[in-house]
């Protein structure tokens, strides 16, 4: 057996260790308490699971209300199902509950069975009534697999008569393992809140070589309550599409309007109770400190400290515009490995309950690879929210696709987003770099690009690069993909900037100028208009001066001037990446000549 004992801290363990033997001492060899009983079940608790793919279930132990849990010492048997991890008891429902420390947590070789043993030195007031442990596992062979909680085991300990709470009933969970796989439901019991989650559209399709882009839409929460972390985990079929892009989690408008907040809980008594985490495990968490009875949140996000970072605590301020860096969720995890066809994105959201997102959404685009039909479908889905139980109990609902032949047929046109989201904005565009004239050689036919979208209510630009290549005429193509929270509409401006190039700011769907440089547009006149998926915009009548060389600092100045002047008529291969701006292989006097034409301009223009 692969025993890990741990031991969270020496003095704390060795008196939780003690009171926990004398706990169960005492009641080995009494009665149970009469009426006052444990009731233990798993969600999800049915459903049919994919073969090999890791799952979590939530093993859950309620006592009457009004008792709480003092110590839990739980053994789970696992049939055709091989349990990976344990997380340590986490109370659940009183805000004010003191952590659970773990005194073992044992799983045998082949995880056919594990034990967590974890108790709580504190008062009656701050024990739960609830608590949950996170049984992380995966099935092994088709057929009918099993999680059990061994009940000759199974002891739990609070502040009752006789100390031991009596066994009601103990639920097993039963699947279905399939090498095809499945949904996973989880079915709340009535009582309890639930969101969904949910691929949107449910089915779609797309050519070869085509864009898919869809949604995981979170919605459904009580009336009044709303999302204040995601951990989603996702499943899709690798030799059918590959992700092309994750975008940010959004509220069902644009942008949460919102600086740092409170933490959506009705009270804090100390710096241990200000955290919120995006996973029901309690591993990616963010933590703050108390202060008149609130929590503040300042700092970074701590993935497993051991104890809460204490942070000095002061008064958000709403700025007239909230910049976008306050306007969003923060980021924690956002991955996708389009080897093993998975996509893991966590967020949370630290902010006022009246400002959480009711409903929100994260946008993944994918890239048709192959023929044939595939879905996208979650393996591990957890919510949190401003609610007692903190953790939503999740419905999830699978997406599929279907992936033609090349001008095989599919959406012709871009996917719609959701009714009441804002979808991706694509901008195919064509620009003119000063100097080139004509396609360039093979080895020297690629810029990356980067540009930005602005408007009235983006301070700071969003900004995405791509590779542009030319034609035979000297104009460059390329194509950016915005995240969602760039509305279509009107009022556009949009900005780029190449490898040794200054800035341009463009307010035109089509530009134009009488002499290279000179273009200047009336942005508070003039705009551009964008609408959700493809934008194809020319903008090859106008110039983008050379001269801003790397590093790159906005400005065309005696520095770029001295850098081309002394690498004249060198071709070695730094001196062409840095100063050659014709890109005709060398330094030469033509280059030398475009940077001094952009000192007229200079600077980057915003």
């Amino acid at each position: 057996m692969n025993k890990k004992r741990i031991l969270i801290l020496a003095v704390v363990g060795v008196i939780a260790i003690i009171a926990f033997w004398q706990l169960i001492n005492k009641t080995l060899y009494k009665s149970r308490a009469s009426g006052e009983t444990v009731t233990v079940s798993f969600a999800p608790s049915s459903g049919t699971l994919t073969k090999d793919v890791q799952n979590t279930a939530e093993l859950l132990l309620t006592v009457p209300t009004g008792k709480g849990i003092a110590g839990v010492d739980v053994t789970v048997q696992a049939t055709n199902i091989k349990i990976t991890s344990l997380s340590n008891v986490t109370p659940i429902g009183n805000p004010a509950a003191s952590e659970f420390t773990e005194i073992t947590s044992d799983i045998e070789d082949d995880g056919s069975s594990a034990s967590k043993a974890s108790v709580v030195i504190a008062g009656d007031d701050k024990l739960a009534s609830s608590a949950r442990i996170s049984v992380t596992y995966t099935c092994l062979q088709d057929g009918e697999a099993k999680l059990a909680v061994d009940k000759s085991k199974l002891e739990v300990v609070g502040n009752i008569d006789g100390n031991t709470f009596a066994q009601g009933l103990i639920s097993d969970a039963v699947f279905n393992c399939s090498s095809t796989g499945g949904g996973t439901v989880v079915t709340p019991p009535p009582s309890g809140p639930q969101i969904n989650a949910q691929i949107i559209p449910s089915s779609q399709t797309a050519a070869i070589g085509g864009d898919l882009p869809l949604w995981v839409v979170f919605n459904g929460a009580p009336t009044d309550k709303g999302v204040s972390a995601v951990d989603v985990k996702l499943k899709f079929d690798p030799s059918l599409v590959q992700v092309s892009t994750i975008g940010e989690l959004k509220k069902y408008t644009s942008g949460f309007g919102s600086t740092q907040g409170l933490l959506p809980q009705a009270s804090c008594s100390s710096d241990t109770d200000c955290k919120i985490c995006a996973d029901v495990t309690g591993t990616v968490c963010k933590y703050g400190s108390c202060t008149n009875g609130g929590c503040a949140y300042n700092g970074g996000v701590n993935t497993v400290p051991p104890t809460p970072i204490n942070v000095v605590p002061t008064t958000p301020v709403a700025p007239t515009q909230a910049p976008e860096s306050q306007t969003n969720c923060t980021q924690l995890v956002s991955k996708y490995d389009n080897t093993a066809g998975t996509v893991h994105v966590s967020y949370v959201c630290i902010m006022s309950a009246d400002k959480l997102p009711k409903e929100a959404f994260i946008p993944v685009w994918f890239k048709a690879k192959a023929q044939g039909t595939g879905s996208l479908s979650f393996t591990s889905a957890k919510v949190t929210g401003n609610i007692e139980e903190d953790s939503y109990y999740v419905k999830t609902a699978n997406g599929s696709y279907t992936i033609l032949g090349s001008g095989g047929g599919g959406n012709t046109t871009p996917t719609p987003a959701p009714t009441g989201f804002a979808g991706q904005v694509k901008l195919n565009l064509k620009l003119r770099f000063q100097g080139i004239v004509s396609k360039p050689d093979s080895k020297f036919n690629s810029l990356i690009v980067k540009c930005s979208i602005g408007d009235a209510t983006h301070i700071t630009p969003q900004v995405k690069t791509a590779t542009f290549t030319a034609d035979e005429k000297g104009i460059w193509s390329g194509t950016l993909a915005f995240d969602a929270d760039i509305l279509p509409g009107a009022g556009k401006k949009i900005f780029c900037k190449g490898p040794k190039h200054l800035q341009k700011k463009i307010c035109n769907n089509v530009p134009t100028e009488t002499f290279p440089g000179t273009y200047s547009p009336n942005c508070d006149k003039d705009s551009i208009t964008l609408t959700s998926g493809d934008n194809n915009l020319d903008f090859s009548g106008i110039t983008l001066l050379a001269g801003d060389l790397p590093n790159q600092d906005g400005i065309v100045n005696a520095y770029d001037t001295s850098l081309v002047i002394n690498l004249l008529d060198k071709e070695d291969v730094e001196s062409v990446r840095v100063a050659d701006l014709n890109l005709d292989g060398k330094v030469g006097a033509i280059d030398h000549s475009i940077v001094i034409a952009a000192l007229s301009i200079r600077h980057d223009e915003n």
